[in-house]
């Protein structure tokens, strides 16, 4: 099963993934993310969709920051 990032955001989502099958981790940076998205269309990634082109940079980082403890 293919999970996006925000999936480890909760708890309980990560117990689930922890006891049902193997984690791996694809490590990106927010730069090469925010290529990646703006290629495939930025209205596909609801939490960047509606921010100004000029913020979706800090945004990422700011997600992925959060994220990595996870």
């Amino acid at each position: 099963m293919a999970l996006g990032g925000g999936a480890v955001s909760d708890y309980r989502n990560i117990a689930t993934i922890e006891r049902t099958g193997a984690v791996v981790y694809l490590r990106v940076s927010a730069a090469e993310a925010l290529r990646r998205i703006e290629a495939e269309g930025v209205k596909r990634r609801p939490l960047v969709a509606d921010i100004e082109s000029t913020l979706r940079l800090r945004r990422l980082r700011n997600l992925l920051r959060e994220r990595r403890p996870l």
